[in-house]
C-alpha cells in the first residue's frame, strides 16, 4: 500500500506540475521583420522589458548600458531605430544625439525615453534630431512601443 500512495502522490505532483506550467506561457515573438533596433539606457530592468516587447514585435534588438557603449555600437553597426535615455553615466543622451551625425546611423530615427522632467528637454532633443520624446513618468509603455514600431516599419 505505501507503494501505491507514493505512486499516487508522484502522479498528482506530475499532473499539478504540468498543469501549472501550461498556464505560464511566454508570449511568442513574431518572425523577424528584418529591422534592427538599438536600446541605450542604464536602467537594466527597463531594457529587459523593452527588449522583450520589441522582440515580440519581430525586431532584432541590441542593448547598451551607457552612451559611450551606444556610440561605439552605432559606429560599427547600422540600425533602423534607436531608443535612447538622456541621463546616463559616461556619455549622456544629448551627447549621443550630437555625435550621431558622425556615424553611419545619422539618418536613423531616435526615440528618446527620459525621466528628465524639464519641458525644454523635448525641444532640445528634437533640435538635435530626435524623432520623438517620451517622458518616462507619463509612460504608457505599450503606446510608446506601438508608436516606435509604426515609425520604424513605415
Amino acid at each position: 500500500m505505501p507503494k501505491s500512495k507514493a505512486s499516487a502522490a508522484k502522479n498528482a505532483k506530475g499532473t499539478m506540475g504540468s498543469a501549472s506550467s501550461k498556464n505560464i506561457v511566454a508570449p511568442k515573438n513574431k518572425p523577424s521583420n528584418g529591422k534592427r533596433i538599438l536600446l541605450v539606457d542604464n536602467d537594466k530592468i527597463l531594457l529587459r522589458v523593452l527588449r522583450m516587447k520589441f522582440q515580440q514585435a519581430g525586431f532584432d534588438v541590441e542593448e547598451c548600458y551607457d552612451g559611450s557603449q551606444g556610440l561605439e555600437v552605432l559606429k560599427r553597426k547600422t540600425f533602423d531605430g534607436v531608443v535612447l535615455d538622456l541621463m546616463m553615466p559616461v556619455v549622456d543622451g544629448f551627447d549621443v544625439l550630437k555625435a550621431l551625425g558622425t556615424t553611419q546611423n545619422k539618418s536613423t530615427p531616435v526615440f528618446v525615453l527620459s525621466s528628465m522632467a524639464n519641458p525644454d528637454a523635448a525641444t532640445r532633443v528634437k533640435s538635435l534630431g530626435a524623432k520623438a520624446f517620451f517622458p518616462k513618468f507619463q509612460l504608457s509603455l505599450k503606446a510608446v512601443i506601438d508608436d516606435i514600431v509604426k515609425a520604424v516599419l513605415h
